[in-house]
């Protein structure tokens, strides 16, 4: 397969995994402010050994949150199926704007132009 397969490729899959990146952050998110929740509540109790786990599970939860975040931002951040497409169209016409014949043919259309403009001028 060459590039433009792999950008093809890529254009198809990248987009559901940032769905499925989006998925995990709300889980994560979820998660955090479901241990919040039951750590708070663990504190509030009488027992010794129940107000220590809840506090073991306040200090997951900034870890939580921060993998949240960062999976929100990766979600965000993940280009469009068209952008991916527009990016391949922009490799492709690079790759024959450089190429011999269209340096050729666009040094003949550059004299065609020249010469239409000095017969204006003539006019």
């Amino acid at each position: 397969m060459n590039n433009l397969s792999w950008i093809l490729y890529v254009a198809d899959a990248v987009p559901r995994a940032g769905v499925l990146v989006g998925f995990v952050s709300v889980a994560l998110g979820v998660g955090a402010f479901a241990l919040l929740i039951l750590g708070g509540l663990l504190r509030g109790q009488r027992d010794q050994g129940l107000q220590v786990a809840g506090k073991h599970l306040h200090r997951k939860v900034p870890p939580l949150l921060g993998a949240a975040v960062i999976f929100a931002f990766a979600a965000t951040l993940t280009p469009s199926r068209s952008t991916i497409l527009m990016i391949a169209a922009s490799e492709v016409g690079e790759t024959v704007a450089s190429s011999p014949e269209a340096r050729e043919m666009m040094t003949e259309v550059q004299s065609a132009i020249r010469a239409q403009i000095r017969r204006l001028a003539e006019e």
